[in-house]
């Protein structure tokens, strides 16, 4: 979809930038260039599947992550112009868990540019390579991405990629304290704009896909909760609950297969039966058998508050299960 007139005044454009506004194109991404008037790349972060992502600084000296959209994920101008108008619906949405979106816009040669809040810090994937997170650790992470994907089904919206990638789960000291949603808004936009038209061909990572999403439905909160459900054993298990390679061997463990048994018994040093009992139940083949809805997960994962005042066993600050909190 790239074009040789700067989508900004239409003059002729350069192999790096416009000939007249001087606005960037693709080709002429590198640190220190502005891009959108108004963030300046700093480093290049890598590419993510959907686009090359950078890190950037605001006007104000802020830093924020910028994403350059692949341009084989847009077919036509009209999925494009799509994308584009979804991306509006996700513009006031905020939650202390959740990426917010600051911006989006094209650069001159028409590739398509999001931008988002940053905070530096461990994803999820990077810790748990490491090993299964302590469970009070997990426990908390799991219900702050719960109640972020809740405020974000609440409204109407979803995510449509909830995967260790991403979330943010450490600050920069890699010290596990606060989940963070990231790319809110970008992948379920990219969904919506293929809409009716995706032509056999599926959206979304594998080894996080519910099993319907696998038939070309859509993505929906049920779905959404099926990837927390994958995510949050992975978390207390160290490894996903299932075994696969290739994307057909991920669709038919999701399909047909069934998880791993946890690995030891619960304990307090372990999930807690009631967390366990609620993430089997979002990993349940058919979503009409899975939570309806994150709070009703969150009703069902968290020991209650009259549990824990009936004696809930305790050790050290940061040795038990977090069992729920404000």
């Amino acid at each position: 979809m790239n074009s040789s007139r700067c989508t900004a005044c239409t003059a002729s454009l350069g192999p790096a930038a416009c000939s007249s506004c001087g606005r960037t194109t693709r080709g002429g991404l590198r640190p220190g260039v502005w891009v959108l008037d108004r963030y300046r790349l700093t480093k290049e972060m890598g590419d993510d599947g959907l686009g090359l992502t950078w890190l950037a600084l605001d006007g104000d000296g802020h830093t924020v992550t910028l994403s350059v959209l692949h341009d084989a994920l847009f077919r036509t101008p009209l999925e494009r112009d799509r994308f584009h108008l979804e991306m509006q619906r996700f513009r006031s949405f905020s939650h202390t868990h959740a990426q917010p979106q600051l911006d989006f816009g094209t650069l001159a040669d028409g590739a398509v540019t999001w931008v988002g809040a940053w905070h530096f810090g461990l994803t999820l994937a990077a810790a748990v390579a490491r090993g299964p997170l302590h469970p009070s650790d997990a426990s908390r992470i799991v219900e702050q991405i719960a109640r972020a994907l809740g405020a974000l089904h609440s409204v109407g919206l979803i995510h449509g990629d909830v995967k260790p990638e991403t979330v943010l789960c450490a600050d920069s000291s890699s010290f596990i304290n606060s989940g963070w949603l990231l790319n809110v808004g970008l992948f379920a936009s990219l969904l919506a704009s293929r809409a009716g038209d995706e032509g056999g061909t599926v959206l979304g990572t594998p080894p996080y896909m519910a099993p319907e999403r696998f038939t070309g439905a859509k993505a929906n909160a049920r779905s959404d909760l099926y990837a927390l459900a994958l995510v949050a054993y992975e978390m207390f298990e160290g490894r996903s609950p299932y075994a696969a390679t290739t994307a057909w061997e991920w669709a038919k463990c999701h399909l047909t297969g069934e998880p791993r048994p946890w690995s030891t018994p619960a304990s307090p040093q372990t999930a807690s039966p009631r967390m366990r009992a609620a993430i089997s139940r979002c990993l349940m083949k058919s979503p009409d058998a899975r939570f309806a809805t994150a709070e009703e997960f969150l009703k069902a994962a968290c020991e209650p508050a009259e549990a824990l005042a009936a004696g809930m066993p305790f050790g050290p600050p940061g040795a038990g299960p977090y069992r729920g909190g404000r």
